[in-house]
């Protein structure tokens, strides 16, 4: 692979990028951009982290997102990776024979019985007016959405814009489809829908049904994850779909929305946590999981995070037991989207929905003699930016969201780590995680980096994972193994952190 080699002069990183079908005055492409993404140099003395690369681990990405397309393509309109589902199973399989290829020890499935969870079975959405009936094709239920009456609604559509309180003086909403523009801040998790009210608002007012129109550029089908205490059908269309019912209404138009969303509560399914181990010396281990589940191909969620630990299994396999301090175990760790959104009545109960695996590690006190937990989350996207034509892809690896928990020199040795392998964040680290280490960050010294711009969207494909993203994550995560092996558990973990 090409690489062209980041260049750092009074801190201004000298990158380019790819205007292809986003600007209609843009010239032809000079490079692919696959094989140009600035690539970060290894740092002097540590070219033993050469060996990580990361074109091999994107093949991983691509097995493992080729598995939810086989869900697609079998005919699962909630398609994806879905914990309980044949996908799921599939994909714990391929995890399994890889930890075995890779020569880890006991490689195993811990079966777990799923929590009743939330899952649309059947939906759909039309929109008729001006003489035109046009199926919304990207349509799809907000997670924990309420189900229609069996034969549907038929309702009349009003747009909102924002959805702000402005928006819904002198209008009436009542008993009527409500459109929302929402823009995205800078993904589907933190929409403006979400953070200015506007769904709980349009319920407030008398809406028989909401749909949020997820403003990314094209017509983008998401999985929204946040119901915000709506309790009538909601559903996200595409932008493009959206700009159908706008363009109806600006039109003179009322338009007719038929909508229909089946819901059932699965029961009795299972998933597993998938677990493999490579002996240290010492009874002290570090762990490094991987949460397996997606929707839609789910490349960077969490494809990318599963190659990056699937990388770190491949180089600490090479290394002599007799080199490795601690034990080092890799899990795959089922169910982590399907509680997101969940009411808070199951959210704050023992009957809470999802991450069970996760669960069963913190209640059992597995982490008590682990000196790092690394979450592998959504390791690498593309750099984009929004342009009036469409998306402007840049060939540099985005700035991610991240999280550290432990000691001061922990934290510190972070921050090094990133830095020497060229690993981007946002300016300040989160209060809190999400994702897997939300349960678990008190309990060992825990770290992550997760992008979020795509997931949960038919966009979060194999094209927006840079390898070069795959590479310098993957190596940081080594180094930062190998550093955390030459210190002691109390140099690592807090006070309030059990220690042995």
């Amino acid at each position: 692979m090409r690489k062209r080699v980041a260049t750092l002069t009074a801190g201004v990183c000298l990158c380019f990028a790819s205007f292809a079908g986003a600007q209609e005055d843009a010239g032809p492409p000079l490079y692919d951009i696959e094989e140009a993404y600035l690539h970060w140099p290894l740092p002097d003395g540590l070219e033993e982290y050469g060996t990580i690369d990361g074109v091999h681990l994107k093949t991983y990405v691509r097995d493992i997102t080729a598995i939810s397309r086989r869900s697609r393509d079998r005919g699962e309109q909630y398609w994806g990776r879905i914990p309980g589902t044949e996908s799921d199973e599939e994909t714990q399989e391929w995890l399994l024979a890889k930890f075995q290829e890779i020569g880890l020890e006991d490689v195993r499935a811990q079966e777990f019985e799923l929590s009743p969870y939330w899952y649309p079975t059947s939906w759909e959405v039309v929109v008729s007016g001006g003489g035109s009936v046009v199926p919304l094709a990207t349509a799809r239920p907000v997670q924990w959405a309420e189900a229609t009456p069996a034969g549907g609604m038929e309702l009349d559509a009003v747009w909102v814009g924002l959805g702000t309180l402005a928006d819904f003086l002198d209008r009436d909403v009542t008993g009527k489809a409500v459109f929302i523009h929402s823009i995205p801040t800078p993904g589907m998790r933190n929409h403006s829908a979400v953070w200015n009210g506007a769904m709980k608002r349009a319920q407030d007012r008398g809406a028989a049904a909401v749909f949020v129109v997820f403003a990314m550029p094209g017509n983008v089908s998401s999985q929204l994850i946040s119901s915000a205490g709506v309790t009538v059908p909601l559903f996200s269309v595409g932008l493009g779909d959206g700009t159908v019912v706008r363009e109806l209404v600006e039109d003179g138009q009322v338009p007719k929305v038929h909508l229909r969303l089946d819901v059932t509560m699965a029961t009795g399914r299972t998933s597993a946590n998938v677990w493999g181990v490579l002996p240290g010396t010492t009874d002290e281990d570090i762990v490094v999981m991987a949460h397996t589940d997606g929707h839609y191909d789910a490349a960077l969620d969490n494809a990318a995070g599963m190659a990056t630990m699937l990388g770190l299994a491949e180089y600490f396999a090479s290394v002599p037991r007799d080199q490795r301090r601690r034990t080092i175990k890799f899990v795959g760790v089922p169910n982590h989207h399907s509680g997101q959104g969940q009411p808070a009545e199951l959210r704050d109960s023992p009957q809470r929905v999802g991450s069970e695996g996760t669960r069963w590690m913190r209640d059992n006190g597995i982490l008590a003699r682990t000196a790092m937990l690394i979450n592998a989350e959504h390791t690498s996207q593309t750099q984009t930016y929004l342009s009036e034509k469409g998306m402007v892809k840049g060939n540099i690896v985005s700035a991610r969201r991240w999280f550290v928990s432990g000691t001061d020199h922990f934290k510190d040795l972070v921050v090094k780590a990133f830095d020497l392998f060229g690993v981007a964040t946002y300016e300040r680290p989160e209060a809190r995680p999400g994702g897997e280490l939300s349960q678990l960050y008190q309990e060992a010294p825990g770290v992550h980096v997760i992008d979020h711009i795509f997931y949960h969207t038919d966009m979060d494909t194999e094209e927006f994972i840079p390898p070069t993203g795959l590479e310098s994550t993957t190596r940081a995560y080594a180094y930062l193994v190998d550093e955390v092996n030459r210190l002691e558990l109390s140099e690592v973990r807090t006070e309030s952190m059990s220690r042995p």
